[in-house]
């Protein structure tokens, strides 16, 4: 069960003030002032401390905001434990602690399926999704804030299937786009979405497996029409050459908005490239010193999908 333990108290000059509290072992716990501090000095939360009930430190910090948010290590223990709140200084005042006992969201999310929506009930409480991924495919998903407070996606991580992080990112914006590191082994991973401080609400989850259109150009040949329609799917292009050839990658019917072309060298590293949303566009007329086998590259900017039209020709 998850409790909330809240109590008033002063804060008098030079003196600590003490509250204990029970936990059990098997839950995260995070304590935090609900309320501005009242009545008083600032920095009433100067150093806060976290003792286990040997008497340990669990865990420390310190804020002189108004309302800061405190969320201790797991304990490993059960038993007492005692929240320590040292005023700086002689600062004065009066101040609210509300303990909570926070349990984790868990879910599964499947690549190219159905969102998954949840709602942070408590503060502190994280959402974890896990997902069957495979390794050497790219994943990528959109979070969207559906209400509550700002900055719900401030702190997120995807984990590999041994714990190690594959990936982390945050934004405080209400659909940010995330495409973490292609992973390097198949297994179970795991999104983890950490809202900033107290903050709550609810949040749907996307999940995508990025399988990219590849096809072959010839110089001077038909254009290659492309249709990307997996938000963070790309195109990948290739055609050879013959060392001093001059070429021009052309764009056309550009439907995808804003996006990046990248004219890579056969050995992976960038000729050249231009990022653009307009209809048509080109990328600037290269020669290639170095003979074999060359790829455009079409990455369209965060969920954009679309239509485009790629030609070469020489010049």
């Amino acid at each position: 069960m998850c409790y909330i333990w809240l109590e008033e108290t002063a804060c008098i000059c030079g003196r600590q003030g003490r509250r204990s509290a029970s936990p059990p072992s098997s839950v995260t716990e995070a304590s935090g002032s609900s309320g501005p501090c009242r009545a008083g000095g600032s920095c009433l939360f100067s150093t806060v401390t976290v003792l286990n009930p040997n008497g340990t430190t669990l865990g420390s910090g310190g804020s002189c905001a108004t309302a800061p948010f405190f969320e201790p290590p797991v304990p490993t223990a059960s038993g007492t434990f005692t929240i320590v709140i040292d005023p700086s200084l002689t600062n004065v005042g009066t101040v609210r602690v509300t303990l909570y006992n926070v349990v984790d969201i868990t879910d599964s999310v499947t690549p190219n399926g159905a969102a998954v929506t949840k709602t942070f009930t408590t503060p502190g409480q994280n959402l974890r999704l896990t997902f069957d991924g495979v390794a050497n495919h790219r994943y990528a998903f959109l979070a969207e804030q559906l209400s509550g407070a700002s900055c719900l996606f401030i702190n997120v991580t995807v984990l590999n299937p041994n714990g190690t992080t594959l990936g982390n990112g945050g934004s405080c914006g209400t659909a940010p786009f995330f495409e973490p590191p292609v992973p390097t082994a198949t297994g179970t991973f795991t999104i983890v979405i950490d809202p900033s401080g107290a903050n709550i609400g609810s949040a749907r989850v996307t999940l995508y497996d990025e399988v990219d259109v590849t096809a072959s150009m010839t110089i001077n040949g038909a254009s290659v029409p492309v249709s990307l329609t997996t938000p963070g799917q790309m195109a990948r292009l290739t055609f050879d050459v013959t060392s001093g050839q001059q070429v021009t990658v052309r764009l056309t019917g550009n439907t995808i908005g804003f996006t990046t072309v990248k004219l890579l060298k056969p050995n992976g590293t960038e000729q050249t490239s231009a990022s653009n949303s307009l209809g048509s566009f080109n990328l600037a007329t290269q020669t290639l010193s170095t003979a074999g086998t060359y790829t455009v590259v079409v990455d369209p900017s965060l969920t954009n999908t679309g239509n485009i039209t790629v030609a070469v020709t020489s010049p």
